[in-house]
């Protein structure tokens, strides 16, 4: 098969060639300046700076829908002395609802809202924690192709 394939490829490639104005020098032509990428290479080629994200993905709602990998995992612990107390569902994206990651007071018992990010390289945690009210999530965010993805999250609220 492979020869079949390789026989037709120098056939067309002749009959193109033969088929030419007959001007020999048509390859000359041909510019001898670096090749630069094409806007989508570029744009692909330059790491997207976290921060930068992460205030659209709290501002944007399409925005972050579209960069939320689905369905998107979440993990709840059910008994924090008990590791295997685990529970793990996926969210597909009709289920999907807008989350705000940020600081402003809380409406959980007054308390305030506290955001921690860890990580660095291409791996980002947002820790979300309410004070006095028990809520700790992990917010998980990886970055792939040179973008952020918001790719899951870990319950362990009391």
């Amino acid at each position: 098969k492979s020869f079949t394939k390789i026989a037709t490829g120098l056939i067309l490639f002749t009959i193109v060639s033969c088929s030419s104005s007959g001007d020999h020098n048509s390859f000359k032509r041909v510019s001898k300046q670096p090749v630069s990428p094409s806007p989508i290479q570029r744009v692909t080629q330059t790491k997207e700076n976290f921060e930068d994200f992460f205030k659209k993905f709290n501002t944007d709602t399409l925005f972050q829908k579209q960069r939320t990998h689905f369905p998107l995992k979440g993990t709840f612990q059910l008994d924090p002395t008990d590791d295997n107390s685990d529970s793990t569902f996926y969210i597909d994206r009709a289920d999907f609802f807008f989350i705000k990651l940020t600081e402003p007071n809380s409406n959980i018992v007054d308390g305030i809202t506290r955001v921690q990010i860890t990580g660095r390289d291409a791996k980002r945690t947002v820790i979300l924690r309410m004070e006095d009210s028990g809520v700790h999530i992990a917010y998980t965010f990886l970055q792939k192709n040179g973008k952020w993805w918001f790719v899951g999250f870990y319950d362990m609220s009391t």
